[in-house]
């Protein structure tokens, strides 16, 4: 009987092939619900586990998932450091230690105490241009009708302002006490060098001084 049964079923699936399916008054017409046995063939494969293409797969999608995150980031690292990187002040040539009109020459009197004048220049970085800006500043001494002498304020030692000192006759920068001679030799230990002599020129009654900024901290004095 079970052997029966599955010939009918077996026709019923072959109905779409014939061209006339098995009568309803036939003998061998399919019931309802005929239970068909269990094949090997109709089983669904078990999933094959993951081999060594797919773990390159993954590991490649990993990686290239890294990348783009990672570029972004520098990207974004890069413009944020480009001011650092370019920072200086651009004037003429644009380069940091070109000469600068910095004072009148009627202003530093022969043999005054030095007096201390802002450096003017435009200031440019990646983001922006200020025109006109103090960059800087420096302290100058007038020997004679022809000679000027300059040195920066910027203290060798941490980078603090220095100042004149009267009544100490003397250079002083107050964050660490560094004093140094009105010729700006260092006076104490202080500092590790004496203070940053500057080159000046005077034309058509102008002073122009060659301002430059220097790395604290060293006894060599390194342009920055």
């Amino acid at each position: 009987a079970r052997f029966t049964d599955t010939r009918r079923s077996m026709r019923c699936l072959e109905w779409p092939a014939m061209s006339d399916p098995p009568s309803a008054s036939s003998s061998e017409a399919c019931p309802e619900s005929v239970p068909v046995p269990a094949s090997p063939a109709f089983e669904s494969c078990p999933t094959e586990p993951a081999g060594r293409r797919g773990w390159l797969k993954r590991a490649a999608a990993v990686a290239l998932g890294g990348l783009g995150l990672l570029v972004p980031a520098g990207l974004g690292t890069l413009f944020a450091l480009d001011p650092v990187l370019r920072r200086g002040s651009r004037d003429g040539d644009g380069a940091l230690g070109a000469f600068r009109r910095v004072a009148p020459l009627d202003a530093v009197p022969v043999g005054a105490p030095p007096r201390s004048f802002p450096v003017i220049a435009d200031r440019e970085d990646a983001w922006s241009r200020t025109p006109n800006a103090e960059i800087g500043s420096v302290l100058l001494f007038r020997e004679n009708d022809e000679t000027v002498l300059a040195w920066s304020t910027v203290c060798p030692h941490f980078g603090c302002r220095i100042d004149w000192r009267g009544d100490r006759d003397a250079f002083f920068c107050p964050c660490h006490d560094s004093l140094f001679a009105p010729d700006g030799e260092r006076k104490n230990d202080k500092s590790p060098r004496d203070m940053d002599r500057l080159d000046t020129e005077i034309r058509n009654g102008q002073i122009w001084v060659a301002y430059q900024e220097f790395k604290t901290g060293t006894a060599e004095q390194i342009p920055v």
